[in-house]
């Protein structure tokens, strides 16, 4: 069984990732992945615990039956109105114990509730447009809720939390570790008309899955301190688990930007042409790039170096833009090009 704080594996329709990280070893958070279901003993009518093997299409089902449930916590964000609600948690190790509560009661708006302020505007509207699409395809049905994922149980035991400071005040890291049952009750799974139609020819798959205790293996997280509250980050996560033992820098690479979009986008092009990377990062989104600007200066100089060392003559002339500003309607309108 994979780790508890994966989260269920995407569909191809699917849905955006939900918030976990790698394992010590410095792998890739995944945020949408729970755990994988295990192939458990069957009681047969005489009740004597015996072993089937899965056929495909129950494999298939139970596949597609949890991905669109957990496609279905894109719910979650619609109760978010202010993205600069507090959230988070008073210490990194209680980020971590809300973490494995929101799990343990299957409630993806608590995860997400959990994330940096900025990433969870980053991820907030294709959140959103992804729930539309999945709703108007008919691939979830409309008993999805986000407090309650139905189908989905998931339990923790002997589950700890130790917090790992680093050289930084405002960043740190915390391991989770334990024991984690998950089970599925098909029949509770909101799997639209459209999976049961096309993948399973009318007939809802039998899902049922009766999860055994496993370990839960040693999970690494990075949190991030603003204006008096911690914060989990996919982002600084990623880059926490890339940087090794080196120090993390005191201060990050200041974003610049631009007046305009118009602007801001010449002056990526042109900082490209000139081989700049420093001016490249910043006029990247701060919101976005947070974590990346942070890190940044462990990384420029020897990047810089390699980019002299290519030789390379670039020029980007005869530009023109068009802005297309989306509106709360989730519509765009176009500004005129120049």
């Amino acid at each position: 069984m994979s780790n508890p704080f994966d989260a269920p594996p995407t569909p191809a329709a699917a849905a955006p990732n939900h918030l976990v990280a790698g394992g010590p070893s410095g792998g890739e958070p995944d945020m949408f992945r729970a755990p994988e279901v295990p192939d458990v003993p069957v009681v047969t009518a005489s009740d004597t615990p015996t072993r089937a093997r899965r056929s495909p299409a129950k494999l298939v089902g139970a596949i597609a039956g949890v991905a669109a449930i957990v496609a279905a916590g894109t719910f979650a964000v619609v109760r978010i109105n202010d993205n600069s609600s507090a959230g988070g948690a008073a210490t990194p190790v209680d980020v971590g114990h809300e973490l494995i509560e929101a799990l343990e009661h299957e409630d993806l708006l608590a995860v997400v509730d959990l994330l940096l302020p900025g990433e969870r505007e980053t991820f907030r509207d294709p959140l959103l447009r992804t729930l539309d699409h999945l709703k108007r395809l008919e691939v979830l049905d409309d008993s999805a809720t986000a407090e309650s994922i139905g189908g989905l149980d998931i339990h923790f035991s002997e589950s700890s939390v130790v917090e790992h400071p680093t050289n930084v005040d405002d960043i740190s890291t915390i391991e989770l570790d334990g024991t984690v049952t998950a089970s599925v009750d098909g029949a509770q799974v909101p799997i639209g008309s459209l999976l049961l139609d096309e993948a399973f020819g009318g007939e809802r798959p039998d899902m049922d899955v009766a999860g055994q205790p496993e370990p839960a293996g040693s999970q690494r997280f990075a949190v991030v301190q603003e204006d008096g509250r911690w914060y989990l980050s996919l982002f600084y996560s990623i880059a926490d688990a890339a940087r090794g033992d080196a120090e993390i820098p005191a201060a990050g690479l200041q974003p610049v930007g631009a007046d305009t979009p118009e602007g801001a986008l010449d002056a990526l092009l042109q900082s490209t042409a000139k081989l700049d990377l420093t001016s490249m990062l910043q006029v990247i989104d701060p919101t976005e790039a947070e974590a990346l600007l942070r890190y940044a200066p462990m990384f420029l100089d020897d990047a810089q170096q390699a980019l002299d060392g290519l030789d390379l003559d670039l020029a980007i002339t005869d530009t023109s833009f068009t802005a297309s500003v989306t509106a709360t309607d989730g519509r765009s309108r176009s500004t005129p090009s120049r």
